[in-house]
Order: C-alpha cells, then sequence, then structure tokens
C-alpha cells in the first residue's frame, strides 16, 4: 500500500471507531492468515493441543496467492500465524516473498525450535517485515515446562543464529521483538488444581 492510501484507511477507521460504526466500508489494514494449524509442540497454555491431527493442516499456496491477489493495494500488512507453528509450512518462505511481491509487509510469530540457518536464510531473503519470537521466560526450567517437545538451548541458540545471519546479510528486515512473560501465572491460570495452595 502507498503511504495516501495508509493515511486513508487509517482516517476511516479512526471515524469508524468514534462514530461506533457495526458496518465498515473499508477494507481491513491488517489481515490474519493460519498458514498452517500444525504445531511441532504441546504448549500447557495453548488450545491447539486440544485439536486432533485429523483437524489440521496447511493451506495450499494456490489459496494463499488468491487472497493475497484479492488484498493488493487493500491491505498494509498480513500475519501468517494463528495458533499454529508457520515455520512447518514447507513453503512459508515463498508465502513471504509472494505477499511482499504485491508491496503487503509480512509478519510471524514462532517459537524458534525449527528455525535453522537455512530457513533464517530464506525468510530474511523473502523480505519478511517483522518476526517475534515466543521464548516466554529466560529460564530453563521454566521455559520446558511450558514450551513441551522443545529444548531451550537450541531454541536460544536459533534465535542467536538467525540474528547473526540477519546481520551478516546486511539486512535492515526483518524487525525481531523476543516475546517473554510471566510463565509461572500463565501455567497457574491453565493448571488450577495442580498449582492450587502455591504461592
Amino acid at each position: 500500500m502507498k503511504k495516501t492510501q495508509i493515511i486513508k484507511s487509517l482516517a476511516k477507521s479512526y471515524v469508524s471507531y468514534v462514530k461506533r460504526q457495526v458496518n465498515c466500508s473499508y477494507f481491513p489494514l491488517k489481515l490474519w492468515i493460519e498458514t498452517t494449524s500444525r504445531c511441532n509442540l504441546a504448549c500447557a497454555m495453548c488450545i491447539n493441543r486440544q485439536i486432533s491431527s485429523a483437524e489440521k493442516g496447511d493451506m495450499k499456496m494456490e489459496l494463499f496467492r488468491k487472497i493475497i491477489d484479492q488484498s493488493a493495494g487493500k491491505v498494509m500488512e498480513i500475519n501468517l500465524f494463528h495458533r499454529g507453528e508457520p515455520l512447518l509450512h514447507p513453503e512459508i518462505d515463498k508465502m513471504v516473498s509472494y505477499a511482499s511481491s504485491k508491496g503487503i509487509k509480512t509478519c510471524i510469530h514462532t517459537n524458534a525450535a525449527l528455525l535453522n540457518k537455512t530457513m533464517s536464510q530464506k525468510l530474511i531473503s523473502a523480505n519478511l517485515s517483522k518476526i517475534y519470537f515466543s521464548l516466554d521466560t529466560i529460564i530453563k526450567g521454566e521455559y520446558e515446562k511450558n514450551r513441551k517437545g522443545a529444548d531451550f538451548d537450541i531454541t536460544l541458540q536459533n534465535i542467536i543464529d538467525f540474528l547473526k545471519i540477519k546481520k551478516e546479510m546486511s539486512a535492515k528486515k526483518p524487525y525481531a521483538v523476543i516475546q517473554l512473560m510471566d510463565i509461572n501465572d500463565a501455567l497457574a491460570d491453565t493448571n488450577p488444581e495442580e498449582n492450587r495452595g502455591k504461592s
């Protein structure tokens, strides 16, 4: 999207918000696309682990291109994730590249457990705009208690390698964020019986 289009859309959204309009006459500035509903982990806080394997799958590239073609010039950014792990999609880098070629910014959230050096290079080369690493905590024991199936040391090294590769490639993008949270409070909310009586 051009800056003038973004400004117009923002102005329209602000007016709609102030007027509390239910029906809006403009496209959303951001879209969420579930590129895959599969995940490599079974985190305590995530509802994804309660969904059967039969209900999970990957979006076909043909459908993705159709969505992007319809969104080009109207949508500013697309988040290529929801409850699944986007790096599990075999064509995630191609999806990023295709959206970018249409002038749409792209963003992914990843647990980074699958983020090897090859994938890092592909995502950076594809012109990914933003990447969020869901690390949760810097305490190994707490991390592995929540992120079932992940190794803290490997995941942390994957993130470090990604940032090194980005620097080596002299790339300005993607903008990278490491997300942390109070993991004990979060686990207490999901396991009330297990955590009852603990301070």
